[in-house]
């Protein structure tokens, strides 16, 4: 019998960041019916419900099946219409806050802990009940003491982004998370290390647990097969690997890297990387390794990882830029594939054109000028929130919507007061 040939396709769209017209097209939301309950009653009773219809939000109908079939329901994919780009593009722009016009934010810092889910569930049916189902949606919260991570259905149904920062969640398992719907998951500043399974967060397109406390061992990414970002800064990882597992093909199967066969964006800054054995295993990432490991069925990448950050790090002056520069772009990704390093653009066209400083738009009138930079107060040379103050200026900042979470993140970790300056412009 003749052998399938198998093809492994490797796409990436570089209209990604072309898409800030884009993230505002508006998602197909499922609407809260407020239908009569003895009437749905009656419908049920007469056989006069499709079987293959899926109940709106808020409808018995919906619980009801549920407890017939002994399972969870949920409603269709609200975002399915748009491609993975466009959400993408909105999961970044949500967290943000920028370049989107229809994001309806739900605030939670006043809600109660006990009852925390229950009323971002009610907030939740109240935007759509009011005709606003047009609005992406995320959950906004900062410092609340919540022991789970437990969404309830019109959250998961309807919720876009979460960004929940310095809570007390210690452990997400799969019996946590019923399925969703969430694209971009924001966990800053969570005690995570004794379990994070990640079985039910699928359509995840962007994960932020930076200045978390994650165990790598407990790290289950088995699920995160659509993820495009990660973000571990901070989490003071000493190596990737993990029991000092080595090359060998079993170890490749359950790395946790492994699983995410679409990461594009890959951020390791400010952690404790100091030898280059601690991060060989970014090796998983390459295209090489395809083709390397592909007989054991170890690597079937879909996209290509192009970005990835390792500031903040001793590796750099452990081992020396040029070695550094050498393990990076030779050893662990000799295929050039790689677009952003450490937040600087790799240019592998040596042959391109670079503008003259005449040609710079508005270079005269700046040369002209007798500002400068002390006048202003615009030092530049790195984003203070690492250092356990938010930044004031935003052009400066690492990540400008969440610069208090960081610096609180950052100043808990180092035993320092909760009292910062904050402000900015």
């Amino acid at each position: 019998m003749a052998e399938t040939a198998t093809t492994t396709t490797i796409t990436n769209n570089d209209d990604t960041n072309n898409n800030t017209n884009l993230v505002n097209k508006t998602p197909t939301h499922t609407i809260i019916e407020s239908n009569n309950v003895n009437n749905e009653e009656d419908n049920i009773n007469n056989n006069n419900v499709n079987e293959n219809t899926t109940p709106p939000v808020g409808s018995p109908i919906r619980a009801i099946r549920a407890l017939q079939n002994n399972e969870v329901t949920i409603s269709k994919d609200p975002f399915e219409t748009e491609s993975e780009d466009i959400l993408y593009a909105k999961c970044k722009a949500s967290i943000e806050e920028s370049n989107i016009d229809n994001l309806a934010i739900i605030e939670a810092e006043n809600f109660e802990v006990e009852t925390f889910w229950q009323e971002i569930d009610q907030k939740v049916v109240e935007i759509i009940n009011n005709n606003e189902q047009n609005k992406l949606l995320k959950v906004n919260v900062d410092g609340i003491d919540l022991a789970h991570f437990k969404p309830r259905l019109s959250c998961r149904e309807n919720v876009f982004t979460i960004n929940i920062s310095n809570a007390g969640i210690e452990a997400i398992d799969s019996s946590d998370i019923e399925p969703n719907w969430f694209r971009s998951l924001v966990l800053i500043g969570s005690p995570l290390s004794t379990k994070f399974v990640c079985t039910n967060l699928n359509m995840l397109l962007y994960l932020d647990i930076s200045f978390s406390d994650i165990s790598l061992k407990n790290f289950d990414t088995s699920g995160l097969t659509k993820l495009r970002m990660l973000n571990l800064e901070g989490c003071s990882l000493t190596t990737l690997s993990i029991d000092g597992d080595g090359d060998d093909g079993e170890s490749r199967r359950s790395h946790f890297l492994t699983y995410l066969i679409n990461l594009e964006t890959l951020n390791l800054s400010d952690n404790e990387f100091e030898e280059e054995d601690c991060i060989n295993d970014l090796s998983i990432l390459s295209l090489s390794s395809i083709t390397n490991h592909n007989n054991n069925n170890t690597n079937n990448r879909n996209r290509v990882f192009i970005e990835l950050d390792l500031r903040e790090n001793d590796i750099v002056s452990n081992i020396g830029s040029k070695n550094y520069k050498k393990l990076i772009e030779e050893t662990l990704f000799p295929s050039k594939q790689l677009k952003m390093l450490d937040g600087k653009k790799i240019n592998s066209d040596v042959t391109t054109n670079i503008k003259s400083l005449s040609d710079v738009k508005g270079i005269s009138k700046a040369l002209q000028s007798e500002d400068t930079v002390m006048d202003n107060n615009e030092f530049r040379e790195s984003c203070s929130c690492l250092e356990g103050n938010p930044c004031v200026y935003k052009y400066n900042c690492k990540d400008w919507t969440n610069r208090e979470a960081i610096a609180k993140a950052v100043r808990k970790t180092k035993g320092m007061s909760e009292v910062f300056v904050t402000g900015g412009v």
